[in-house]
């Protein structure tokens, strides 16, 4: 299921949607070109490739991964509507970038010389690219806690708070509903997981009353009670709690 509301710069369609006055939306840091769409499957962005020009995710979820010769890989972050790719900064690493579901992206128009380089000049561009750039590693350092610290259940669990959060800032929670057009396998690539054990761990999480999982979507009926599920809370909002999880 893809996701149906495209981000364009602030507005986003669905009223109804939960929106935390404490994590305000913020715009693209810059007006878009002209929308291209992305089939689900199709790689955006190739690791090791230069980073020549930035764009804006309008709709459609994308993964960030690292791939291994084998075959395997490593899912280090979800992109969802609204982030910037392939990278905030033409210094940083990007792996490869993989379309989850069908998806638009929209080229950033932005002055080269406030993006890319130390030019003096302090622009609202080059001060929303940095922020972006800041609350991904956050999250990325989060996930790193996730993957080094916690149990999959509390894992499980931080993640969907996570997914909760970004995707309320965008528009896409409805009442207590999210959008997860997430497969078992991605979720185990994610959480470094097998994918019998995300089944198990998404079944624990609907049998304790925490979720109400579905094809394509997720309800999270109590999220200070998910919170408390997975020990230390959200890692953003710092929760905490000492409540044991199941192993």
């Amino acid at each position: 299921m893809q996701s149906s509301v495209t981000y364009d710069g602030g507005r986003h369609s669905r009223g109804s949607a939960v929106r935390p006055a404490d994590d305000a939306f913020q715009p693209p840091p810059g007006p878009v070109g002209e929308p291209r769409s992305w089939a689900a499957g199709r790689t955006l962005h190739d690791e090791g490739d230069s980073v020549r020009n930035l764009w804006v995710l309008q709709s459609g979820w994308a993964a960030r991964a690292c791939m291994l010769k084998d075959g395997r890989r490593q899912i280090a972050r979800l992109m969802l509507p609204g982030d910037v790719g392939p990278a905030t900064s033409s210094l940083a690493p990007t792996g490869t970038i993989v379309a989850i579901t069908n998806v638009t992206t929209a080229p950033l128009i932005l002055d080269r010389d406030l993006v890319g380089s130390d030019a003096g000049v302090v622009s609202p561009a080059r001060i929303r690219l940095q922020r972006l750039a800041h609350e991904e590693q956050a999250q990325i350092l989060d996930h790193l806690v996730r993957l080094g610290q916690m149990s999959a259940y509390e894992r499980m669990a931080h993640l969907l708070l996570e997914l909760h959060r970004r995707l309320a800032r965008v528009g896409l929670v409805s009442g207590d509903t999210m959008p997860l057009p997430l497969t078992q396998e991605m979720l185990a690539d994610l959480l470094g997981l097998s994918i019998v054990h995300v089944n198990r761990t998404l079944r624990q999480l609907q049998g304790a009353g925490l979720i109400v999982y579905g094809k394509g979507k997720l309800a999270i009926p109590d999220l200070r009670a998910l919170a408390i599920a997975c020990s230390c809370g959200d890692l953003h909002s710092r929760t905490e709690s000492s409540a044991e999880t199941p192993m």
